[in-house]
């Protein structure tokens, strides 16, 4: 096999899917893994025999991964709170994860411990997305006890089932709402562990900086495009981006993470450290960005991958992209299987895919190498790759977002130079409020000035006739 790690990958991901849509015999999938497993053994020294047994193999772990995630433990809270129970619960747990403000509503998800129904009370695990209003000061890690309704977003409509299946992609089963504060009480204040704590606060520290010298609109971008917030994105943005097809600007993507990868080597190379020791040290702070940003797909995706070419470069041996790609695949799915069927992975690793093997193929057709002129070949590589990734992401946003926008090419020729001045003005903008605050203002004007043009620039995109069409649900 010219790329098996791909075939691997690919295998893999079609155990997930049949497993996640079709009903198996599963002693008869686990039985078969194991003489697949046993055959792997027997025939390790018979080429093709041997690929077989190994994609065969990776089919069934994907389907028993997928089954093994969804078989939830007896004292699960799915199976002691019925959806159908209207009567007030008292739970116990901890906070997971930093609690979010939206609008007057304080977010977080606690990882139940103990739940009261009636007059009768038990342990429990599982999480609770809870909504509670503004004013209490929480925390990640904080033990609290609740008193609230569960219930979860059922109904007719696609809006709500699509809700529910991402929450339960997130180990999410039933929502809280706790409307007073004699309904929260504080147990203790414990904190989480270290790092966590650490990336938290580095990102308030951060987040800081950005509403300190920018407000409005151009402050809840930059969130977005540098620490991964959207809490703040005005709808009417969101809608704009939405519908030219450069929504994907709204998150941190493998760009920003390239950017960090970059200014970390940069300031350890001016330090004159060995470049062993460079890329050796620059491994946790690429995790700890991964992690400041909330480690969605798309950073998981590219901080993965800036590992396994650091890796290449520390062993001494060409960086592959196909195998990286398949690497960081396989680690999301690994920690959570059902990461397969969301809407954000699925968009940012077609993206990746298209670009990595469309657009070689589509610059040969066109014959780029050959042209002479440097800047009009440079704006003609971006029609490409934009519409590299157009032609593999398409299908998809028509099929979750309805909408299929021809001028997205267009789009993102104009916007995504933008978008890159736009982050790289950002990183700035908090180096000089962390080094040299007297500068700060001036790059928050620059910022400022770019995204109020990328708004201008989506508006106008968008008046072009059939600019977008709304497809039927």
């Amino acid at each position: 096999m010219k790329h098996p790690l791909a075939v691997l990958t690919a295998a893999f991901c079609a155990g997930i899917v049949l497993a996640g849509h079709l009903r198996f015999a599963w002693l008869f999938v686990y039985s078969l893994a194991v003489l697949f497993l046993l055959g792997g053994f027997l025939f390790s020294r018979k080429g093709r025999v041997f690929d077989i047994i190994l994609v065969c193999l990776a089919f069934l772990l994907g389907a028993i991964i997928l089954k093994t995630s969804r078989i939830l433990p007896g004292c699960h809270i799915f199976k002691i709170v019925s959806y159908r129970n209207r009567q007030p619960c008292i739970v116990k747990g901890v906070i997971n994860g930093e609690p979010e403000i939206r609008g007057q509503n304080l977010i977080f998800v606690l990882r139940a411990e103990e739940i009261g129904v009636a007059s009768s009370s038990r342990t429990c695990c599982g999480k609770i997305l809870v909504h509670t209003r503004v004013g209490e000061e929480l925390h990640d890690g904080q033990r609290l006890l609740l008193k609230g309704k569960l219930y979860q977003p059922w109904g007719p409509g696609e809006s709500r089932r699509r809700y529910r299946d991402y929450l339960r992609r997130q180990d999410i089963w039933f929502i809280m709402s706790v409307k007073n504060s004699p309904a929260l009480v504080k147990v203790d204040s414990r904190r989480s562990c270290f790092y966590r704590s650490f990336t938290a606060a580095i990102k308030r520290r951060l987040e800081g900086i950005i509403f300190q010298y920018l407000n409005g609109i151009p402050a809840s971008i930059l969130d977005a495009m540098i620490l991964g917030e959207r809490r703040d994105i005005p709808d009417f943005v969101n809608n704009l981006m939405v519908k030219s097809g450069t929504v994907h600007i709204l998150v941190v993507s493998g760009f920003n993470v390239g950017i960090v990868v970059f200014i970390i080597i940069l300031f350890l190379r001016l330090l004159r450290l060995p470049r062993y020791w460079r890329f050796l040290v620059s491994l946790p702070l690429i995790i700890t960005y991964c992690l400041i940003t909330g480690a969605s797909n798309p950073v998981v995706r590219a901080t993965v991958m800036a590992i396994v070419f650091i890796a290449s470069y520390l062993i001494k041996r060409d960086p592959d992209i196909c195998n990286a790609i398949c690497v960081a695949a396989l680690v999301i799915l690994l920690f959570n299987p059902n990461q397969l069927f969301d809407a954000g992975f699925q968009l940012s690793f077609a993206s990746v895919i298209s670009i990595i093997y469309l657009y070689p193929r589509l610059k040969q057709a066109a014959g780029l190498n050959r042209l002479q002129f440097r800047p009009l070949r440079f704006v003609l590589e971006g029609c490409l790759v934009s519409l590299s990734a157009w032609l593999g992401t398409a299908g998809l946003v028509a099929c979750y977002f309805k909408i299929f926008s021809p001028v997205t090419v267009l789009a993102n020729i104009l916007v995504a130079p933008l978008a890159s001045l736009i982050t790289l003005s950002g990183f700035s903008l908090i180096t000089a409020g962390l080094c040299c605050p007297a500068l700060a203002p001036l790059f928050a004007r620059a910022n400022e000035a770019l995204v109020w043009a990328m708004v201008a620039v989506n508006t106008l995109v968008l008046k072009i006739p059939g600019a977008y069409l709304r497809l039927p649900s």
